[in-house]
């Protein structure tokens, strides 16, 4: 003889998966924190790099680079730096300091 279930005993088991899931959720926030006050945000702009004396309807480029384009000295053996540069820079002469069989290759530094 097969049982069915009430609606009832639905909603009570509805509550408990609901209850079950929400109670790891709740536990992982802190504490201490205030709902009253908006939490800061990073967002990944680097204000320094930004040249504020240049409107940005004028010209957006320097507006956003301008502080980075100023403080950055591109060698005069490269086209362009970036944020890839030093990085491979430092894992080509690895690379080529191992493959000559380089005596010193423990020496460098870890990483740069």
């Amino acid at each position: 003889m097969k049982t069915r279930l009430r609606s009832s005993e639905i909603s009570l088991a509805h509550a408990a998966i609901c209850v079950f899931i929400a109670l790891p959720l709740l536990a992982a926030q802190p504490q201490n924190a205030s709902t009253d006050v908006p939490k800061q945000e990073t967002h990944g702009i680097i204000v320094a790099n930004m040249d504020t004396s240049v409107r940005p309807g004028d010209d957006f480029n320097q507006y956003a680079n301008g502080g980075w384009i100023q403080r950055t000295e591109i060698p005069p053996d490269r086209g362009e730096v970036d944020v890839f540069t030093r990085r491979a820079l430092f894992v080509f002469t690895r690379f080529f300091l191992v493959m000559i069989d380089f005596p010193s290759v423990s020496t460098l530094p870890a990483k740069w």
